[in-house]
């Protein structure tokens, strides 16, 4: 089982600046939010930061800490009225290096989370130590046993996935020249990141090659479709009998990874990211790379960004040909991160596309007939190289995500490239005040909750 604590990057500047506010004594804050559960791990995604003031205390010196209770019923309280899971945190300001929890602490905070569970038995819940220099983390039972917690996923201009439990580190000479590029540190971070690529196609598979070759040591593969004949020709890894055999996207993509032979770990599920139930299966996933051609499925991960704490990089591409002669040629990439302008504020999603794919059949091919709705159900032209330079560009972003190489680190554009001109272009885009990515103020919609059917996700539209 995996356990990650996911939290923005100004929830946690301001949580190790209220903790490690002193040398002598040390200090806490509970932070509130949700769970995302499932059969192979657990993901808190941290929302808000309560801390403790001075006054929150019974006992606060240089080595033992006793919040009233009357603060901690109050932070119970509305843990069970909002249904979120909560974390106690509090600092060693002393420690130097590694940190970990006292005896003190070990009996202090075994009583806390039995009252805790007895109050808000539906979560899970955790306990982080800070010290100057490293964090300790861990997560609480009902039955007043813990253990440690893997990961610190750090989220906002750069994602950062702090491994809480020490593992050995990537020196292959696979990585050599990447090495020589991004460092150690950087290597161990591709290492360590969980990537999730929706779409096997044209782009999807681009991506999904690039990714292995990277060293990301886990990957997960969702589409629903099979190989065919006019696949070959644009998706990589494919074979003529692929085809034939009607393999699946996904399958290619894991024998893939098998031939490439760097030990990389691939989860290939064959379905589509509008079911439910694989849309969950998004939850273990850091980054996700949407690779996929329709609005209903964009319109998904555009939420599930904002919902799980977890940054999307949005590609596609589009050619239009008449009678042989293109007409116009061009890729387009995204990365939406949470609490910054959606795929809807830059009108990368369409309504009324979403609404007519998310109807039967034949009621949608009647719209599209009846001109209502635009681009159903249609082959549009596509070649190997146009598919390249965008997914290159996907991946240069995901290595800034990842690395910070770049200059920029608080911009977030959308990266055009016409393939005509043979030229890039970049736009800032703003974020909608009407928008759910900035109105969810009550953060009903931000919880780590699976409520991503169609209900859930036709509520972000304007």
């Amino acid at each position: 089982m995996t356990t990650s604590i996911v939290i923005e990057t100004h929830h946690l500047a301001a949580l190790r600046a209220h903790l490690l506010q002193d040398q002598e004594r040390e200090h806490a804050a509970f932070l509130l939010g949700g769970a995302a559960r499932w059969e192979g791990g657990t993901k808190w995604l941290v929302r808000e930061a309560v801390p403790v003031s001075p006054e929150g205390f019974l006992e606060q010196d240089g080595g033992r800490l006793v919040i009233a209770p009357a603060l901690f019923n109050s932070v119970m309280k509305r843990a069970g009225a909002e249904g979120r899971s909560v974390i106690l945190t509090h600092s060693h300001p002393g420690a130097a290096g590694p940190v970990a929890f006292s005896w003190v602490d070990d009996a202090g905070e075994r009583a806390m989370f039995a009252n805790l569970y007895r109050r808000v038995p539906e979560q899970p819940h955790a306990s982080m130590v800070f010290g100057p220099e490293a964090i300790a983390a861990r997560s609480w039972a009902p039955d007043s046993t813990c253990q440690a917690v893997d990961r610190l996923v750090v989220v906002g201009s750069r994602l950062e996935v702090v491994p809480l439990k020490r593992g050995p580190v990537q020196t292959d000479d696979l990585y050599d020249r990447q090495v020589r590029a991004f460092g150690v540190a950087g290597q161990e971070r591709l290492a360590s990141v969980v990537c999730a690529v929706v779409g096997a196609g044209g782009t999807g598979s681009l991506i999904g090659e690039q990714l292995i070759r990277l060293g990301v040591r886990r990957l997960m593969f969702i589409d629903d479709d099979v190989v065919e004949g006019s696949n070959i020709s644009r998706v990589y890894g494919s074979r003529v009998w692929d085809a034939h055999w009607r393999v699946s996207k996904v399958a290619v993509l894991q024998r893939l990874a098998e031939e490439i032979g760097m030990g990389t770990e691939v989860v290939a599920i064959q379905g589509s990211i509008v079911e439910t139930t694989i849309a969950l299966a998004l939850r273990e996933a850091d980054v996700i790379f949407s690779c996929t051609d329709t609005h209903w499925s964009r319109a998904i991960l555009n939420q599930y960004a904002e919902q799980y704490l977890t940054p999307v990089i949005d590609l596609g591409s589009r050619i239009d040909a008449q009678d042989g002669t293109i007409t116009a040629a061009h890729g387009r990439v995204y990365v939406v991160r949470p609490g910054q302008p959606c795929l809807w504020c830059c009108e990368a999603i369409r309504a009324d596309a979403v609404t007519a794919e998310t109807l039967p059949t034949a009621e949608r091919a009647k719209l599209a007939a009846e001109g209502y709705v635009r681009g159903l159900d249609v082959r549009d032209p596509s070649v190997i190289s146009l598919n390249t330079v965008v997914a290159g560009l996907a991946i240069t972003e995901f290595l800034n995500l990842m690395t910070g190489f770049m200059a920029r680190a608080s911009q977030q554009p959308q990266l055009t490239y016409h393939m005509l001109t043979n030229t890039v272009s970049s736009g800032i885009y703003r974020q909608d005040p009407l928008c759910d990515c900035a109105t969810d103020t009550a953060g009903e919609f931000k919880r780590g909750r699976a409520n991503l059917d169609r209900a859930a996700m036709m509520r972000t539209m304007h």
